[in-house]
Formats: structure tokens, sequence, C-alpha cells
């Protein structure tokens, strides 16, 4: 799967790609242990070969922040149960993607979403992020509350408008 993986992304950049995102949706419910072994060093090999580009992992909800930032990455997407602040006071080398919690995008009104995101905003300091959900959009998801999102971050980019 590593090889396979680093040719497909290996094709991508030669292509013309100008980043790429590598997901593990599962190594977030590993034991540390288990994460070390099984995960990680999969991470490393396949962001060492295909360097050429910024490299953006995403592990859902993964509990080891320092081991995803030992992986190569470029960008590490955080999900919700991480401090954006925090880390990017831990890391500052690295872009933090993340991590305004797609549940409340779900289930909130449109204002409590754009709380969310303004805080999600505010942790991430306007350098160095990017903004995003901790998982994708559910389609369940009411427009108005995506709405709500896209307009918050609109608005923060382009106070003036």
């Amino acid at each position: 799967m590593t090889e396979a993986t680093i040719h497909f992304l290996g094709t991508l950049v030669e292509e013309g790609a100008d980043v790429y995102q590598l997901f593990d949706s599962w190594a977030g419910g590993l034991e540390r242990s288990e994460y070390e072994r099984w995960a990680q060093p999969y991470h490393q090999t396949i962001q060492a070969a295909v360097p050429a580009v910024p490299r953006i992992l995403f592990v859902k909800e993964c509990p080891f922040l320092d081991l995803m930032t030992a992986s190569g990455a470029d960008v590490i997407s955080l999900g919700k149960r991480h401090d954006l602040a925090a880390a990017r006071r831990e890391y500052p080398r690295l872009v933090f993607q993340g991590n305004v919690d797609e549940e409340v995008l779900r289930t909130g009104t449109p204002a409590e979403v754009a709380e969310a995101t303004r805080r999600c905003l505010l942790a991430g300091g306007g350098k160095r992020h990017i903004v995003n959900l901790n998982h994708g959009v559910d389609r369940t998801t009411p427009v108005a509350n995506f709405e709500a999102y896209v307009n918050t971050v609109k608005n923060a980019a382009n106070p003036d408008t």
C-alpha cells in the first residue's frame, strides 16, 4: 500500500499538483504503541518519498500530536481534541489545518457555527493556519450553517467587504 501511495502521489506531483494531503482516517483510533508500529513509519516513508510539494497529514482525531509532527509533513490537520493555539506555540515551524468541529456545523445554529469559526480563527492567529473542519461535511448539514462557516472565514480574511 505504501509503494502504491508513493507512486500515486508522485504521479500527481509530476502532473502538476501543488500540494497533497495524506489521509489516514483510522490511525487516530490506535493506541500509541500501535500508532508507532502501524502508522507513523508509513507516514514518514510516504512523506519522505514525495517531498517536492507541501505535504499535509490528516489523521482523524489523532491524540499523538508529537508523532504526527515528526512525520515529515509540512502541514498537520488537527481535530477537535487539539488546542490549535497551543499546537502553534509548541510547533512554530509547522502549518496547522483545522479545527472547527463538524458536529457544530451539522447540529448547531448559524450563530453557533459563526462563533466556533471565529474561535478557530483566533486560535489560528492569522498565520500558518488553514481554516478547516475536523472532518468532512455531513450530508445532513444545514446549508445555512455552511454559509455561516464560509462567510465568517471570508469576513475575517476581508474585513472591509
